[in-house]
């Protein structure tokens, strides 16, 4: 074995065979090599059979990642398969198949990105629509399949699907099971629950329960019903099972991960042979201040299992640093930052060392306003740039056609006439509407002559009971050029919190999301375009020029992007620098978001609860923070301005930033960088400083027993004495140790 592995990593390498292992690893604590260090010592030390050990990780970039680092290793052994859940539920569909047990799929709706499946779930939610067996317009295509995809990682049929706000989701999710079957095709979400289900009924056939002596899954904390019933069926009463996780990176609970699982679901379902938990608690990522504010803040959960974050480079350095915005400015904090990037940038001559993070998409629409004045290409991963988004563009659409209500109707009108329609949702039959616009075009009629044409009672393809939603329509677009032509100089942001009011246009965002994390990340994406119409303080026409113009990748190469994205699209990546936004209340933690919407009406599946919101939102703080290798740096407003509201308000820092005890850690831990044990004076202070900030148990406890002892320092016992009579201190924690006298050399002093 290399001598750089820890003491905490060989432990792990070197379990005993016929024992289960949890280990519990802390951000950047070498997981993976721990994990191709134990593979290697079993094959190479103990005999065991490559093709007798099974790895699951939990998705395709971790599974190739993996796979180099164990053909790197095992550079002259046959080598162990590396699956993740997707590909090894492939591998045993495949068998049913050729074993005749499972029809041959003709369709994979899989490939272009799932598009097919796209398609098809549109087409069952038209021909629902059609059969008025659910409202007309009230399904997202999109999440419909998010929903779809949930219930099948459940295991839940459509027969016993339930959904917690809109039980339509459920009629969609028959639907489009039907026709998929009709097609003989296969999704994405398919695989685990087909797996599962064949092992249940086949391994007669199959001989895959039991096959393999070792199971090793990463990522343990993000698995779901679904996929720790693969991973049951796979283990059987035989296989060894070493699972790898962090029960405090539990961020997928919203698609079915529970923390349960890794704290006691674990021993419970395998009990059938003992178990020994591990903790990595030395973190190679970062230095002493990320470790400890992140340790600090995620000690705030209480359903969580106890470790320390330990950063294993005592003497490297890596900072958290704040940029707060008290001004009157609304993007103050937000170009302060993308100045800071941009030096970074600069210095560092690596666009690809930065990554942009946010709670929701909505949280990085002001950083993306700073980085397009201060001409910083960027890219959003996950979702187009916030003026691409479908929120924003229909606004937009409402204040060209109200400036153009008396032109004539060309292709653009047309488009942008057809793409408000339902925006709200008005109920207005789509293809009738569009064919009547289509048909007044062609006659070069004005915009208002199309409403009129509509609303009147003797040309209108609409039934009287149909109108009304129109009219109200027309009259808002009428409303909002009555305006421009009384005040052509009216400001941009005044005419868009008149469509927002008038419409009700955020109440649509929790009528056809549900109220939760889908319909609070479009509301405050369109606060936020309120926000930047208020700051530009331009008229319509020079606003719309404004917007016209951004284009957010300067036509650079995507390596010379910054990325921005979710916390939750990061996981397992690092960077040297991370940079939040908008770090608020509200914003981060999202408290009326994250929630499993679906379950099981008909009560087979039995998963654990989710946690309380604020420990999730705080996991998601915490994987934003280890993140970083060099440096985090965090914005947020404590000035009442609109900010992203629609009304003013007062902005409050996220209570995750105080949790952090960041001005404690940085000067405990700035002052500990420079000691040494030759140093009296500032050992003396340092003394000083841990007595003045003794009711950190967690801080003292951390330097005392792990950071100290590294730079050959022990307290003195009159010290410790005091430390350990701090209220809150565990006297079991600090023990007071007297520093062993020092042997006088013939050469010193008198």
């Amino acid at each position: 074995m290399p001598p750089d592995l820890t003491p905490e990593q060989l432990k792990i390498i070197h379990h005993p065979i016929g024992v289960h292992a949890r280990v519990l690893a802390v951000a950047g604590s070498g997981k993976t090599t721990t994990l191709v260090h134990r593979i290697q010592y079993l094959i190479e030390k103990k005999n065991i059979d490559p093709n007798k050990i099974c790895i699951l990780m939990f998705n395709t970039r971790a599974r190739e990642d993996f796979q180099r680092k164990v053909e790197r290793l095992l550079l002259h052994n046959s080598r162990p398969a590396v699956h993740n859940f997707h590909s090894y539920s492939y591998s045993v569909i495949r068998k049913a198949v050729e074993t005749g047990i499972f029809p041959e799929s003709t369709d994979n709706w899989e490939l272009d990105a799932g598009e097919l499946s796209r398609i098809y779930i549109k087409k069952a939610i038209s021909n629902l629509e059609r059969e008025h067996k659910i409202p007309l317009y009230t399904i997202d295509p999109d999440e419909a399949l998010n929903c779809i995809g949930l219930w099948k990682g459940s295991l839940i049929s459509p027969e016993c699907a339930g959904h917690r706000s809109n039980p339509d989701f459920a009629i969609v999710y028959h639907e489009f099971e039907r026709l998929r079957l009709i097609e003989k095709a296969i999704s994405f979400d398919d695989f685990v629950p087909i797996a599962v289900q064949l092992i249940e009924n086949y391994d007669n056939q199959l001989r895959i329960q039991n096959e393999y002596d070792f199971i090793m899954v990463d990522e343990y904390q993000d698995v779901n019903y679904g996929q720790q019933k693969l991973i049951e069926l796979l283990a059987g009463k035989k296989a060894d099972i070493l699972l790898v996780g962090d029960d405090d990176q539990t961020i997928y609970e919203w698609r079915g991960a529970r923390p349960e699982y890794i704290h006691s679901k674990f021993s419970e379902i395998f009990n059938y042979k003992n178990f020994e938990t591990y903790t990595l608690s030395l973190s190679f990522r970062f230095g002493p201040i990320i470790a400890q504010c992140a340790e600090n803040l995620i000690l705030h959960n209480k359903k969580r299992v106890e470790k320390k974050i330990i950063a294993y480079h005592y003497e490297m350095w890596s900072d958290i640093h704040l940029i707060e915005d008290s001004s009157e400015q609304v993007f103050d904090s937000n170009l302060r930052m993308a100045e800071q990037l941009k030096t970074i940038v600069r210095e560092t001559k690596d666009p690809q060392s930065v990554i942009v993070l946010g709670r929701t998409f909505s949280q990085l629409v002001n950083i993306e306003m700073a980085f397009l004045k201060e001409k910083i290409p960027y890219r959003v991963i996950g979702r187009g740039p916030f003026f691409e988004r479908r929120e924003i563009s229909a606004l937009i659409d409402y204040l060209v056609i109200s400036m153009l209500i008396k032109s004539s109707i060309d292709d653009e009108l047309e488009k942008r006439i057809n793409s408000i329609i339902n925006i709200p949702n008005r109920k207005v039959n789509k293809s009738i509407f569009r064919r009547t616009l289509e048909s007044i075009k062609s006659e070069s009629k004005t915009t208002e002559y199309f409403f009129n044409f509509l609303l009147d009672s003797s040309s209108s393809p609409f039934q009287s009971w149909q109108r009304p939603p129109i009219e109200e329509l027309f009259s808002n677009l009428s409303r909002i050029n009555e305006i421009l032509l009384t005040n052509p100089l009216v400001s941009t942001a005044t005419l868009l919190k008149n469509i927002i009011t008038w419409t009700s246009y955020c109440k649509h965002f929790d009528d056809f999301y549900g109220r939760g994390e889908n319909s609070e990340d479009r509301k405050n994406s369109v606060r936020s375009i309120v926000a930047i119409a208020k700051e530009a303080n331009l008229p319509l026409v020079e606003f719309l020029n404004y917007v016209q113009s951004f284009d957010s990748t300067l036509g650079v190469p995507l390596e010379e992007q910054i990325v921005l994205t979710t916390v939750y699209r990061v996981k397992g990546e690092e960077f040297d620098y991370v940079f939040i936004p908008d770090c608020q209340e509200g914003t981060m933690p999202l408290l009326s978001g994250g929630d499993n919407q679906i379950f099981d009406k008909c009560g087979n599946v039995e998963e654990p609860d989710s946690s309380p919101i604020i420990e999730n939102e705080r996991r998601l703080f915490y994987v934003g923070l280890t993140r970083a290798r060099k440096a985090v740096y965090i914005s947020f407003s404590s000035s009442p301005h609109l900010g992203n509201q629609l009304s003013s308000q007062t902005k409050t820092p996220s209570p995750f930033i105080e949790e952090t005890g960041l001005d404690q850690v940085k000067e405990l831990f700035t002052l500990y960088q420079t000691l040494t044990p030759e140093d009296d004076e500032n050992l003396q202070q340092y003394y000083q400083k841990l007595i003045e900030f003794g009711g950190n148990k967690r801080i003292l406890s951390n330097l005392i027993t792990d950071y100290l002892p590294k730079k050959d320092i022990v307290l003195p016992i009159e010290v410790l004495d005091i430390i350990s009579k701090i209220p809150d201190i565990d006297s079991d924690v600090i023990q007071p140790v007297e520093k062993p006298q020092q042997k006088k050399k013939w050469y010193d002093d008198d």
